[in-house]
């Protein structure tokens, strides 16, 4: 028998775009999976839209206020978890997917032990077309931020990321996690509310020998930042400033955080802030000064204890 499956999408106020994203994951090729739809508060009469396009083929967890990203996707995770999943696959509601993602996630689980986390290629889509531009294929590692970047970001699918390999880290754009992370580790941290959250818990899984891996067999396709309003949303560079701070906060070293500090405070506010005010974006200016004080004020009044580990 198959393994159970639980498919888990997040909306909050995008009704349109997670019943696009929902229709095609209707049309993924695996025997039996369920498909959880968490409404995040939303004000656009979202939960009902759904209730009405997919009755009783969609399970739809309504959220009386919008909880964030992270605790908003515990809700679902917690439910399908409750339902007997042994896998559940995260995935933005503002994506189209593959058909064989599925079959395709679960072959890597065979391929080593203790493998928590496998994610695939993630393409651009503009409007309502599928192009083949990576965005990301998993991230590594750096030696202040834990975090890097996307790799293939930008970069036109030519197989250059054609193998299945063992990654640092990737995005939550989708992945296939495994029950057994779940259980032994939790699932994300609503302390990050949205940003960073998927590298605070797969560093917390890797602490417990849990591993990341990428297959080039699986791929979506992403519009990006929807719900959040894009890359010059006040709100995506608040959160960005401020929970990498938490990040390294709750999992990095004395050292690290004190190179995150002087980086913030005299390289990447000052940068930003000018590149921010010629091009008159005042509102990023106070969001990313915001976003760096309310980090250091949730350190000063957190200080966590598995901080410092070095």
């Amino acid at each position: 028998m198959p393994p159970k499956i639980s498919v888990v999408t997040l909306n909050w106020n995008t009704k349109l775009e997670t019943t696009k994203c929902v229709k095609s994951l209707q049309k993924i090729d695996f025997p039996e999976f369920e498909i959880i739809i968490v409404d995040n508060g939303s004000e656009d009469g979202s939960a009902e839209y759904f209730e009405k396009s997919f009755g009783d083929t969609v399970k739809i967890i309504k959220n009386e206020t919008n909880l964030g990203y992270s605790a908003g996707f515990n809700i679902g995770i917690d439910k399908a978890i409750a339902n007997g999943a042994e896998y559940v696959l995260i995935i933005n509601s503002d994506t189209i997917v593959d058909s064989e993602i599925l079959k395709e996630l679960l072959k890597v689980f065979s391929e080593g032990k203790k493998i928590g986390f496998v994610t695939g290629k993630v393409k651009f889509m503009i409007g309502d077309k599928k192009t083949d531009i990576i965005q990301t294929i998993g991230k590594s590692s750096h030696h202040i931020f834990l975090v890097s970047g996307q790799i293939g970001a930008g970069e036109k699918d030519i197989g250059k990321y054609d193998k299945i390999k063992e990654l640092e880290f990737c995005d939550d754009v989708f992945m296939l996690v495994s029950r057994d992370v779940i259980r032994e580790v939790g699932s994300y941290d609503p302390d990050f509310f949205l940003q960073c959250e998927q590298a605070d818990w797969q560093l917390r899984a890797k602490k417990c020998g849990f591993r990341v891996f990428f297959t080039p067999h699986a791929q979506i396709w992403h519009k990006g930042s929807i719900s959040t309003g894009g890359d010059d949303s006040p709100k995506r560079h608040y959160f960005g400033s401020r929970n990498r701070i938490l990040l390294v906060s709750k999992n990095g070293s004395r050292l690290q955080l004190l190179k995150l500090f002087l980086y913030l405070i005299f390289y990447d506010l000052p940068l930003r802030s000018l590149s921010f005010i010629t091009k008159n974006k005042l509102a990023l200016v106070s969001a990313r000064l915001h976003g760096l004080f309310s980090g250091i004020i949730w350190f000063l009044n957190h200080n966590p204890k598995n901080q410092y580990t070095k």
